[in-house]
């Protein structure tokens, strides 16, 4: 899906209770995906992870 954002803005800007529920949805994503992003690279780079073969 594809929103324009200066709508979702000014919509959010009228209405605090949208825009309080908008800025909450996008916040638990991105900390969800920042989180995996994390496992992923603790799992590749971390101390514990398997040496690359040769």
């Amino acid at each position: 899906m594809e929103f324009d954002a200066a709508a979702v803005r000014s919509l959010c800007e009228a209405d605090a209770n949208l825009g309080r529920a908008v800025y909450k949805y996008v916040a638990e994503t991105v900390v969800e995906r920042l989180h995996g992003t994390r496992e992923r690279l603790l799992q590749l780079y971390g101390p514990w992870a398997e040496a690359p073969e040769a």
